[in-house]
């Protein structure tokens, strides 16, 4: 299982979250005209740990996770059950044994206003650095 695997796994099961989302947690985009709100999360770096004999068999990527809402207020909600739900979390997700689930960064995600208020979108993107065992 890979961190991606684990985070989608981990935001499908939390009940107050997938109440909102209703399972639009999406990898890397977010295609037009999808329902909001929804989770969108993507790996932007992929870092391990190496000594002088090799590779730890221990990684650190940052995986980002983009809350989106209709209203500012809506997308700041739903980053704050996700920031709930994982930062901190240790344990097993199915097969992968994460050591630490921690929030580096939060940010709100500029978006040209469209010419049309009601497709406006709010995001909040949130930088996780997932610490875990590779097999």
């Amino acid at each position: 299982m890979t961190p991606e695997e684990a985070i989608y796994s981990k935001l499908v099961a939390a009940t107050a979250i997938n109440a909102l989302v209703v399972g639009r947690v999406l990898p890397d985009y977010l295609p037009q005209g999808t329902a909001l709100p929804a989770l969108l999360y993507q790996r932007i770096s992929g870092p391990r740990v190496h000594s002088m004999t090799g590779a730890s068999g221990t990684a650190y990527p940052r995986i980002t996770i983009t809350s989106w809402g209709k209203t500012y207020k809506k997308a700041k909600e739903l980053a704050d059950l996700v920031r709930r739900e994982l930062d901190g979390f240790k344990g097993t997700v199915d097969t992968l044994y994460i050591q630490s689930c921690l929030l580096q960064d939060e940010r709100d995600v500029p978006e040209i206003a469209p010419q049309d208020d009601a497709l406006r979108r709010f995001g909040i993107a949130q930088d996780y650095i997932i610490w875990h065992d590779e097999t």
